[in-house]
């Protein structure tokens, strides 16, 4: 088996030899799911949707104005029932890696990235909930 990172370009080399498919070889390219929001606990997709949009709206112009980059990052948000705060926020995945025509450093592209998500998501408040809850929020930079 051979796995590509997502955020480095790469291909397969064309291979000659026999046209049956018993011989050959799979490439699976691309998600194996869409990237999207993912919910578990009390709070309910519905009543927090209005609440994540107005964040990810104000993180999303942020990110336009910051240095280019590729790779996915993953968060997930630990929700309060209680009050509605964001508690915690946990880095799930991290494949970030500046635009080489940048010149910018990896480094700090990362560092800005992640900052802007960080500032962005902690300052959401949710509606309350009779339990807590967890948000999962994958970004794709392309």
């Amino acid at each position: 088996r051979v796995f590509f990172p997502p955020p480095l370009p790469h291909q397969v080399a064309r291979i000659q030899g026999t046209q049956d498919p018993r011989y050959g070889r799979l490439v699976l390219h691309g998600w194996f799911t869409e990237p999207a929001p993912f919910f578990t606990g009390a709070l309910e997709a519905e009543d927090a949707g209005a609440h994540l949009d107005l964040a990810l709206d104000r993180l999303y112009g942020e990110l336009a104005q910051a240095n280019p980059a590729f790779g996915v990052v993953t968060v997930r948000m630990e929700v309060s029932g209680k009050e509605g705060s964001v508690t915690e926020l946990q880095l799930l995945t991290d494949t970030l890696i500046g635009d080489p025509v940048s010149g910018v450093e990896d480094l700090f592209v990362r560092e800005e990235i992640l900052s802007i998500i960080y500032t962005n998501l902690k300052s959401v408040v949710f509606p309350p909930a009779v339990g807590d809850s967890s948000i999962t929020l994958p970004f794709v930079f392309e």
